[in-house]
């Protein structure tokens, strides 16, 4: 993988301009993989959170997610649902019992393909959810791949 085979379209924000993409530093870096997976299979035998941390910690993993809709057979009815998933992604009595009300608690992101995304912003529109810089990853010989639909774009 290299960066000359991707194309990155910056959109941004006046709170949050961003800073381009750059893969080949990306790439320039490496993990050893056994050290990170043996420190993984260790910290759940070493710690656990109790009683509210747990909830706590719980309210945060949310906003950490990423609420994705990538299917061949997307509509634009079930990008709305989504985004009614983002806009309010924990039942409102659960927040009250925990004394959680007055968070925000949102997800991370919402991922669609990009011919959804103008069902996605009128969906999200008034929510408060912030349109952070928005990064376009167009790798389309990849996405042939994973989606047979988009086999019908040509890369530019």
């Amino acid at each position: 993988m290299n960066a000359k085979n991707h194309k990155v379209v910056q959109l941004s924000h006046s709170r949050n301009p961003g800073i381009p993409l750059d893969l080949d530093e990306v790439l320039r870096h490496s993990v050893n993989r056994s050290a990170v997976e043996t420190r993984a299979a260790s910290l759940a035998g070493r710690r656990s959170v109790k009683k509210q941390w747990q909830a706590a910690w719980l309210l945060r993993a949310v906003t950490c997610i990423d609420l994705t809709t990538l299917a061949g057979d997307d509509t634009d009815g079930r990008v709305r649902r989504l985004c009614a998933k983002a806009r309010q992604p924990v039942r409102t009595d659960v927040l009250t019992a925990l004394g959680a009300q007055n968070l925000r608690i949102k997800p991370g992101a919402v991922c669609v393909y990009h011919h959804f995304i103008k069902t996605a912003v009128a969906a999200l529109k008034g929510s408060g959810i912030p349109q952070w810089p928005l990064y376009l990853l167009a790798f389309l010989p990849a996405c042939h791949r994973f989606q047979p639909g988009l086999a019908k774009l040509k890369p530019r």
